[in-house]
């Protein structure tokens, strides 16, 4: 066309629309990039080691989970490099000046304004990435922890230790129904109910379905110890039931299932120890002894890397996330597995006499923690029994002064 038409007046070609997915693809780094990396994340599995007066001493090991988010999250600021053209895969660059200031904001600002192809980052997801990027930086550049603590104050990050709207809308709709409360606390039952069913005609079933009897399966065990417990899923997946020192045991003579839970397992280094039994008609117990004996063993045979040593037979975070995501919603909650503790927190946070310490003491937290991203509070329904409480108060006064006259 050309002479005929301005090229303003057309399409782009296809090259230069930008693309977009909701997935990052990892490219393969130069081996000078891989070597930062996997020495930075080889000492803090070891422990880091203090300088100055604590010299000779060493941090507490990160978790293989903590690990793992962040070499992905370091993955994440390389790729963003290599998008923006300042790092040449076919080269040798050097990874202290990749790590400089003006390479951490291009990727920063890149990612907030949503310029690369895959989906933009949830505020929260951002602000764990910068922080892991700006924690792998000054190991070149000490200088930056100043620049560091000013960035996590703009305007930017505010509220993103609070709980999302998403949590939170779910939350209000969660405890406004008395109805929907009774049936979240007690999906174990429902859940093992409607796995047991599918696992007694386990032969005789299709493809389809033999994949749903495994998915409620693995959706009533994590209800079995999170409507209970409610860790975090991440922590789940890593508990061991086998071996030396399982982190979760079924006394012999008792009903109860007893946790005892590493620092090295906890996302906030706090140990745990702890016990929970039957609740109404629902026993986690019999439900997980039920899973160990019957359902286990079938979900471990489609897994990747089944590991009979967990609880959960090696199943990852997006094995048991995805069931329970089914689960949940043939029980018409639809709700992501990190929801739980939203919801435990929200439920018992708006009973009347509702102790935070308590809440916090459940969850492994703080009270803090707790009140601010974790529970809501339905401050219209608590202005209503203030009300009404201070109707009966005065109502009570009132007889009290008519019976003196």
């Amino acid at each position: 066309m050309d002479g005929f038409a301005d090229r303003a007046l057309l399409p782009p070609v296809i090259g230069a629309l930008p693309r977009m997915t909701r997935n990052r693809t990892t490219p393969a780094f130069p081996a000078s990039v891989v070597d930062a990396i996997e020495a930075y994340l080889s000492e803090l599995a070891k422990g880091k080691p203090y300088t100055g007066l604590a010299s000779g001493h060493f941090r507490s090991p990160a978790s293989p989970r903590t690990i793992t988010s962040l070499r992905e999250q370091l993955h994440w600021y390389f790729s963003c490099l290599v998008e923006l053209g300042r790092l040449d895969l076919t080269g040798t660059p050097d990874v202290s000046e990749l790590m400089c200031l003006q390479n951490i904001l291009a990727a920063f600002e890149a990612e907030r304004d949503g310029k690369f192809y895959w989906k933009p980052l949830a505020l929260r997801t951002n602000m764990k990435n910068m922080g892991a990027v700006f924690r792998f930086a000054r190991r070149y550049h000490p200088d930056l922890k100043d620049v560091q603590s000013e960035f996590f104050q703009q305007h930017y990050f505010i509220g993103a230790k609070s709980m999302t709207k998403t949590n939170e809308d779910f939350c209000r709709r969660l405890v406004r129904t008395p109805e929907r409360v009774s049936r979240f606390l007690n999906l174990a039952g429902h859940l093992h109910h409607d796995a047991a069913d599918l696992l007694d005609r386990f032969d005789v079933l299709t493809g389809a379905q033999k994949t749903r009897a495994l998915q409620l399966s693995t959706a009533a065990a994590t209800a079995a110890v999170l409507t209970f417990l409610p860790l975090r899923a991440s922590t789940l997946v890593d508990l061991r039931v086998y071996g030396d020192n399982p982190h979760i045991t079924f006394p012999l003579g008792f009903r109860n299932v007893t946790v005892a839970i590493p620092t090295i397992l906890m996302k906030n280094k706090k140990p745990m120890t702890a016990e929970f039994r039957k609740r109404g008609k629902v026993d986690p117990r019999m439900i997980l002894e039920w899973w160990l004996q019957v359902a286990r063993a079938k979900v471990m045979e489609r897994l990747h890397n089944a590991d009979p040593a967990r609880l959960m037979g090696g199943a990852s975070y997006a094995y048991v996330a995805e069931a329970w995501r089914l689960g949940t919603a043939e029980h018409n909650i639809y709700m992501t597995l990190h929801q739980v503790r939203h919801a435990i927190a929200s439920i018992l946070l708006n009973e009347p006499g509702a102790d935070v310490d308590c809440i916090a003491a459940l969850l492994n937290d703080s009270p803090a923690t707790v009140l601010r991203a974790y529970a809501f509070f339905d401050r219209d329904r608590a202005f209503e029994r203030g009300q009404s409480g201070l109707a009966s108060v005065n109502k009570a006064l009132s007889r009290g002064q008519g019976a003196r006259r």
